[in-house]
Parts: C-alpha cells; structure tokens; sequence
C-alpha cells in the first residue's frame, strides 16, 4: 500500500485526469497539487487551506472526501483534534449486533405465532359454518326438501375478527418521524468561519443584513451565522478560506482576484 501522495496520483491517473485539468478545475496552485502527490506537506500554505484542498480534489475526482482529508491528516501528522474528526468510523460492538439479531427473532417468533392463531380461528370458524349449513341441507324423512327456502351459507363469518387485532408498525414510526421532525428547528441554521492567510477586505451580508466590512489579516479568523443565506465578497480570493457547518470549501479563487458568493443551505448537500 503506498504512501498518501502515490495513492492521490494513482487515482487521478486511473481517471485519465491531467495536473493541468484538475489544478484549472479547483483553481489550486499546480505546484501545490504536485506536492500533495510527493507528500511534500511542508510546500503547502497549511492548515485549513491543506485540508480545504484534499476536499476540492477529492470532489472533483468523486471520491470520499471525508476518508481522504483523514489519510491526509494521519500522513502529515495533523493534531488530535483533526485525526478524531476525521477518524474512520467504529464497528458496532458485538453486543448490539447480538440484542438486535435476538430482538429480530423475537419479532418473528411473535408474528408467527399470532398468524398462526389467525389461521386457526378462520379454519375453526369455516368448519362450524360448513356444519351448519350441511344441518340446513339436509331434508326431514316424509317432506320434500325445501332448497328454495334455504338461508345463504353465512359466507362473510368466515372472515376472522381476529385479524383487525394484529397491531401494525407503520403508524407509530411515522409519528416518531414528524415529532422528530418537529423538535428540530435548527437544522438549517448556518455558521461560517472565515479564515485569512493573508489581507484581506472582507465584506459579509446575514440574512440580506450587513453583518462585517473591514480588513482581516494574516491569521485572522470570524465566524457568522443566519437563518436562510450568507452573502461574502473579498478583494483576495486566494487568501479566504470558509469553513460552513464544519465543511472547508473548496478555494474561492487567485491572489487578488476579487469574488462574491452566496451560500444557503444547499451548499451543506
């Protein structure tokens, strides 16, 4: 298995992908891509803006981004913090896997059992109404039958009551649904963290109100958040790094490159 950077160039070559194309398509500095592939970290501007690159590369190239940014941050070394965030998930313990696989039977066993009650009680039910009828059929010595005057066979007892009493699922798992549904509000609030390698003037508009104008500088960092959009416009597209809701976006643009965005709720999709 070879190291992050072979594995990186190995996948853009299976996809028949140029450094030219992917480093047009992430507006990420050439030189920058070709150290990721020689695992050449100390090259990178570092930080967020690495991270914020592994992301756009591995988007462009329909790959985990998630798995990628944590093989990134294991290989450079990144801090506790950012190994757990990216850590590869956990099997579940052999415990839950054993109550789930015990409470699978048990459901079956249960609506086994209560089918096979059903069946019981329409067997029972249609012997004692062929009984009866049988009885109504047959004519008394002396008498000529009386088929005409016979009552219908009571068809519709044979349909056991018993059925309406096995309880279903559904309702309660979609009332479960919307309560859940219902006790969160919050799910599309945004926060933005704006991050600055170097100057920048930065303007941000939350929820169509004026929120910052102003220079940030090197190291600098704000955060914002809104109910339905932020509007940011930046004079030094290179220099701004966005994280929203804890995802790093992929480079706004070049070194003094003025750009405006807008991000909602799809952004986070």
């Amino acid at each position: 298995m070879g190291s992050f950077g072979e594995n990186l160039r190995r996948e853009r070559e299976l996809r028949g992908i140029t450094l030219v194309e992917l480093s047009n398509a992430t507006r990420i500095n050439r030189k920058y891509l070709v150290a990721l592939e020689d695992d050449q970290f100390h090259q990178l501007p570092g930080g967020v803006f690495n991270r914020g690159f592994v992301r756009a590369i591995a988007g462009y190239m329909k790959l985990d981004e998630h798995h990628w940014i944590g093989e990134y941050a294991r290989a450079a070394g990144e801090e506790a913090e950012v190994l757990a965030r990216y850590s590869p998930p956990r099997p579940p313990a052999p415990s839950s896997i054993s109550r789930r696989v015990w409470s699978l039977v048990v459901l079956v066993a249960v609506f086994g059992a209560a089918a096979y009650l059903v069946h019981q009680v329409r067997m029972q039910r249609a012997a004692e109404a062929a009984a009866r009828t049988t009885t109504a059929q047959t004519p008394t010595i002396g008498q000529p039958p009386a088929s005409a005057e016979l009552p219908p066979a009571p068809a519709a007892e044979a349909a056991p009551s018993a059925l309406t009493s096995v309880p279903t699922a559904a309702a309660p798992a979609t009332t479960t649904r919307t309560a859940l549904r219902e006790q969160s509000p919050a799910a599309t609030e945004l926060r933005l963290q704006i991050d600055t390698l170097k100057d920048a003037q930065v303007t941000v508009t939350v929820d169509g109100q004026p929120a910052f104008q102003g220079r940030m500088g090197p190291g600098e960092t704000r955060t914002f958040r809104a109910g339905r959009e932020i509007e940011l416009s930046t004079n030094n597209a290179a220099a701004v790094v966005l994280t929203l809701n804890g995802k790093t976006l992929a480079p706004l643009g070049n070194p003094g490159e003025t750009k405006q965005v807008t991000l909602t709720a799809k952004d986070l999709l």
